[in-house]
């Protein structure tokens, strides 16, 4: 399980991490209108994706485990402990 979410967060956090920033970026351009309303939502939304970006990927990484290990079943957890048991169920 720890491979598959190290994995998951090679391939999906990266992009993840760039999407946060690119977009962060995109919208903090805003900051250089002359109109205060633009200004201020430029920097509300640009905020926003900042720190959803930085949850998804904490969130990800620190209850992705948790919940996963509440729903594998035991018996397979057990079968992988003692794979000679394998052969002699079947």
């Amino acid at each position: 399980m720890d491979e598959a979410i190290l994995t998951a967060m090679h391939s999906v956090g990266r992009s993840t991490v760039v999407n946060v920033v690119i977009f962060s970026v995109g919208f903090l351009a805003l900051l250089f209108s002359a109109y205060k309303p633009v200004i201020d939502l430029g920097t509300l939304v640009a905020l926003a994706l900042f720190s959803s970006g930085v949850m998804t990927i904490l969130l990800v990484t620190l209850i992705s485990p948790w919940f996963f290990a509440a729903i594998v079943p035991e018996h397979r957890a057990d079968e992988r402990e003692h794979p000679e048991r394998e052969g002699a169920l079947s």
